[in-house]
């Protein structure tokens, strides 16, 4: 994997050197984790049947990335968080070798 931010080129008459920053921070690490996340509930929702317009309640466990990041996660997952017990139709995914569980109650059917 391969996650690069920045990247510098350097040009001289003769030669053309490319410059990759491949180091993975703490940073990436937890924007990575967050795109995990939102990838995997918006996959949920959509092996659930949900469309866009279906609010749901996202149970989530208590994870202070995840609290940092509330809002970004309910805008992005059309969701109302709930932070604790894992309730609803559940579902996990694991990233670096660690599972996260989440859960889903729908809100309104349309």
């Amino acid at each position: 994997m391969a996650n690069v931010k920045e990247v510098k080129f350097e040009a001289s008459e003769k030669e053309l050197e490319i410059v990759l920053d491949t180091e993975i921070t703490q940073e990436l690490k937890d924007e990575w984790l967050l795109s995990e996340l939102t990838r995997n509930v918006q996959a949920f929702r959509k092996k659930l049947g949900l469309k866009i317009k279906e609010k749901v309640d996202l149970y989530l466990p208590e994870n202070k990335l995840f609290k940092k990041s509330k809002e970004n996660i309910e805008g992005i997952t059309g969701s109302k968080i709930v932070f604790g017990g894992i309730e609803g139709n559940k579902s996990e995914f694991k990233f670096e070798d660690k599972k996260y569980e989440f859960g889903i109650k729908i809100l309104i059917m349309s």
